[in-house]
């Protein structure tokens, strides 16, 4: 329902090109919302076990899970792959590498003057938080957004 929203506000961007920056938000919301309502309570879960294990955290509350957390999960637990993309396969273009900065990929960069790298949670960011309406738009970022809804919910079907 809301993917659809997003496909819309594209195809109005043939008529005035601010659509498709709106376009890109619904996206990317969309792709929020269905990762929290497939993988949700499981990565919250996962989140508990670990306050567990941490007395300073043991009192606090669950809170939602992170879009990175989220995107983490499906590659590490559901075992997202960049062949199970049909974008990925027909572009040639690695895409799960992209999706967000690993731990190791950060603990790398820290302390050098190297900027993060683009990745989906940064795009995510940029739309949600920064000015959405600034630059051009991301290429593909509808097919991929596409590709990973139908990944979460491919055994619903």
């Amino acid at each position: 329902m809301r993917f659809s929203l997003a496909q819309k506000l594209y195809a109005y961007g043939w008529f005035e090109y601010g659509f498709i920056k709106s376009g890109e938000l619904a996206a990317v919301v969309a792709l929020e919302l269905a990762l929290l309502d497939r993988y949700g309570s499981q990565v919250t879960g996962a989140q508990a076990k670990k306050r567990k294990k941490d007395p300073a955290q043991a009192t606090t509350k669950p809170r939602a899970p992170m879009f990175y957390d989220l995107l983490r999960y499906m590659v590490d637990s559901e075992g997202l792959t960049d062949s199970a993309l049909p974008s990925a396969r027909i572009y040639g273009s690695p895409v799960v590498s992209r999706l967000y900065e690993s731990d190791k990929e950060r603990e790398t960069r820290k302390g050098t003057l190297i900027g993060p790298p683009i990745t989906l949670v940064g795009i995510r960011n940029g739309l949600a938080h920064g000015d959405p309406y600034d630059g051009m738009p991301w290429g593909g970022l509808l097919e991929l957004v596409r590709d990973l809804i139908e990944f979460a919910y491919r055994d619903i079907r």
